[in-house]
This record gives C-alpha cells, sequence and structure tokens, in this order.
C-alpha cells in the first residue's frame, strides 16, 4: 500500500534539516518532491446510523448519517402502489457523504 504524504510538509522539513553546506542542492530536491506525481486521496471519514424521530407522523422514526445528517431509507410500497413503511438502510458506507459507518475508527 502506498503512503501518502504532504508535499509542503516535505519541503518544510528538508529546508529545516538542510545544512548550510548542502543549501545549494536544497531546490533541486524541493524539484523532485515538487515533481513527484500525486495521488488522488480523500480524508477517511467515520460516522454512525443514528435513530431519530422524524417529525412525519405516517413514519416518525429515521435512521440519518451522524455526519452529513442524510436520511438512508426508502418508503416500501404495496402491490396498490400505496406507502406502507420504511426501510431503513444501514449499509457500511453513508451513499452521501460517504463516511464509514462500520465503527472502526482505524
Amino acid at each position: 500500500m502506498s503512503d501518502y504524504i504532504s508535499r509542503g510538509e516535505v519541503r518544510a522539513k528538508l529546508t529545516q534539516y538542510v545544512s548550510t553546506h548542502v543549501y545549494i542542492v536544497l531546490p533541486h530536491i524541493q524539484k523532485i518532491v515538487d515533481d513527484m506525481p500525486s495521488a488522488d486521496v480523500r480524508e477517511n471519514i467515520h460516522g454512525e446510523w443514528t435513530k431519530i424521530q422524524s417529525g412525519d407522523k405516517d413514519f416518525p422514526e429515521s435512521i440519518v448519517c451522524s455526519k452529513c445528517k442524510n436520511e438512508n431509507s426508502h418508503l416500501d410500497f404495496n402491490e396498490h402502489k400505496e406507502p406502507i413503511g420504511k426501510v431503513f438502510v444501514t449499509s457500511k458506507f453513508c451513499p452521501n457523504c460517504g463516511a464509514d459507518m462500520r465503527g472502526d475508527k482505524e
């Protein structure tokens, strides 16, 4: 698995630790760091499904993401296409914000 680092932090560390004797090569080292390909990554967000009171008289309870508050449910219909209830989906990830709902925060 690849390691993802910040170019700015690498440049700062290089500048901090380079002695005056090798200062002449610092711009070349920084250019090498700048020219390295970047990875398309995002922060790993953790959340949980939370049961709330929705205020809807027909369907008073709902399940929402603790991060984006998006409801993760859909209406269930009978054969006459009349709503008969909500189906709550407690998936491993929020389909709206991508939060990891598996509980492991590592």
